[in-house]
């Protein structure tokens, strides 16, 4: 009997962490979307450099990197490390899902790409935008080696 109410116990805090970070990372992960897609080069700088930092840093060194850094200062309770680091890491993960399900992304030339393959340009003057076509993208993006 013992066993099972640890492993019930184990079973509700995983669950506990589970909803808080992807809380977190549904309620952050949206501004850091939209500051991704948009125009403000700073700001569309800061939250790439945020979402690559966290994505290339593997979780746990995160939660140790909280725990033990920020303990120094403060004192902190595992569970709330835990789903800290985690919703910090699911938001740096929200972005990418969130333009793919929006059906934008960002070009390297500014450009807007939509999920149907084609890239939409608002050039400063311009009062609508114009259509590439999608051969044409993609032949601009061809390798050299490919004829």
């Amino acid at each position: 009997m013992d066993t099972v109410t640890f492993l019930l116990h184990g079973l509700w805090t995983t669950a506990v962490i589970t909803v808080a970070s992807f809380l977190i990372g549904a309620v952050l992960g949206i501004p850091v979307a939209l500051a991704r897609l948009s125009d403000i080069a700073p700001l569309r700088w800061l939250a790439t450099a945020y979402v690559e930092v966290l994505r290339g840093v593997p979780p746990i060194a995160w939660m140790l990197l909280l725990f033990y850094g920020l303990s120094q200062w403060i004192q902190l309770d595992p569970m709330l490390v835990a789903c800290l680091a985690l919703g910090a890491i699911a938001t740096a993960y929200s972005p990418r899902t969130t333009g793919q399900a929006s059906g934008r992304s960002r070009t390297g030339s500014g450009r807007v790409r939509t999920r149907w393959g084609s890239a939409v340009a608002t050039p400063s003057g311009a009062s609508s935008p114009r259509r590439a076509s999608v051969s044409r993208c993609r032949r601009r993006r061809a390798s050299p080696w490919v004829s």
